[in-house]
């Protein structure tokens, strides 16, 4: 009768210990992977900044404007500003096309700490209607890369480029003309050459 009787108490306590041991280990499996997720939740916001970071100097460097180089010469330092385009409408050709005459303005140049007034630069009379456009528009290109300005002239999806370019003490327009709808030349032509030391004050 003794016999019966201990394995019925032995029996039971069995499963309940392997019942406890998987409980423990799943609250352990459990216990660590919480607190990996928490410790990624906290590391992932830093991460998020630094990329939104990165984004946004890169938006700020597309689009920013080539600048002057300062010009050392002559035991002088001349500096400029920007420049900028004048368009004056012209009326029309015989045939009905718009004209535009087109002039370039340097803006704040200097010799050291004093102005120079200089008066605006004649670059021709094109056909269409002319406008500044933001040089990053043709920074793929690699002849127009580094322009201090740009401008279009324009009618009837033909028209002529224009673009300020600096190198070493000179400013050079250059301009572009397509040849037929469309069409676009990758090369641009030089059509005034600006010696900066050796401007005349008006």
């Amino acid at each position: 009768m003794d016999n019966p009787q201990q394995e019925i108490i032995v029996e039971p306590s069995q499963p309940r210990r392997a019942s406890f041991l998987v409980k423990t280990v799943l609250g352990i499996v459990i216990f660590i992977g919480l607190a990996w997720g928490l410790s990624a939740l906290r590391e992932k916001p830093p991460q998020q900044f630094v990329e939104n970071e990165l984004s946004e100097t890169a938006i700020s460097s597309a689009n920013s404007y080539s600048l002057f180089q300062p010009i050392a010469a002559g035991g002088e330092k001349y500096t400029l500003e920007g420049v900028d385009w004048s368009f004056e409408d012209q009326g029309a050709t015989e045939q009905g096309l718009p004209i535009t005459k087109v002039r370039l303005q340097l803006i704040g140049l200097k010799r050291g700490s004093v102005a120079i007034d200089v008066a605006k630069y004649r670059l021709g009379t094109y056909r269409g209607s002319c406008a500044s456009v933001d040089p990053v528009v043709y920074s793929s290109s690699t002849a127009d890369r580094g322009a201090l300005a740009f401008a279009e002239c324009r009618f009837g999806g033909v028209g002529r480029q224009l673009g300020v370019f600096q190198g070493g003490n000179f400013l050079l327009v250059k301009a572009r003309a397509d040849e037929k709808e469309g069409g676009m030349n990758d090369q641009m032509t030089t059509i005034l050459t600006i010696d900066v030391p050796n401007i005349v004050e008006r």
